[in-house]
């Protein structure tokens, strides 16, 4: 399985529970409607991050602004 993030900016571990979350999501520990209330800022339960050791940057793209 592959998983591409892309983003701006990234804070420490991000990556890791957003995967940790989809993760719990296709085993059925959580609901598909958990990941909309996460990025909405609802208070919810959050996803213990996934392993490192899977997990890996690929490329960085700079931009100026």
């Amino acid at each position: 399985m592959q998983i591409l993030i892309h983003a701006d900016d990234f804070l420490h571990n991000m990556a890791r529970l957003m995967t940790g979350m989809l993760i719990d999501v296709g085993n059925g520990i959580k609901k598909p409607e958990d990941i909309k209330k996460a990025l909405d800022g609802k208070d919810i339960q959050m996803s213990l991050p996934a392993e490192s050791y899977a997990l890996f940057l690929e490329k960085i793209i700079y931009q100026e602004a």
